[in-house]
């Protein structure tokens, strides 16, 4: 997962606020220092706030990290210290999108097939399924359980998307690729 892509503020939500130890509990990871401080949002560590939680995996951003006026920084266990509270997560990265699904969690619109979606011969097609407008799913296709595609996808022949994945608009998947379950592309 690239941090760097996402667009985390400036998106109209108004963000809840959790203690760093609740946020912890959420992930199954550790606090170390103040666990009581409130996190308010998540933000790149480059451009992280007082009352936000950011992401350093790196040794870039581990320095970064440490600069930066970020309230908790999520890194991996073993990790130096840090002059802030820290969340040790096993699996940082997977920490960063858990908490980032707590404040903005993603709004699914529309759900079912779309009308104007076209479906491949012999394609499979889950349960609970969207597929929204535009959609095309080629031939042998298996769209797995819970998959969540959204418009102007192309998926092409004999591919597989793994159950709970998500597809943001007009992603193009070619021929013969298989995508594990729950992931976002």
């Amino acid at each position: 997962m690239r941090i760097a892509q996402y667009a985390i503020r400036d998106t109209g939500f108004v963000a809840m606020k959790k203690t760093l130890e609740e946020l912890a509990r959420l992930v199954q990871s550790k606090v170390e220092g103040d666990g009581g401080v409130i996190i308010e949002g998540v933000a790149k560590v480059e451009e992280a706030k007082k009352g936000e939680i950011t992401l350093a995996v790196s040794e870039k951003f581990l320095c970064e990290a440490k600069k930066s006026q970020a309230s908790a920084v999520i890194v991996s266990p073993g990790v130096g210290d840090f002059s802030k509270p820290v969340l040790r997560a096993r699996n940082p990265r997977l920490a960063f999108a858990q908490i980032l699904e707590v404040f903005y969690p993603q709004v699914r619109k529309f759900s079912g097939i779309h009308p104007t979606a076209l479906i491949g011969k012999d394609a499979k097609i889950g349960k609970k399924v969207t597929l929204g407008a535009y959609v095309v799913v080629g031939d042998a296709a298996e769209i797995e359980e819970g998959v969540y595609i959204s418009s102007g996808v192309y998926i092409g022949n004999r591919v597989v998307i793994g159950k709970n994945s998500l597809l943001f608009p007009r992603v193009t998947v070619l021929d013969d690729t298989v995508i594990g379950g729950e992931v976002i592309i």
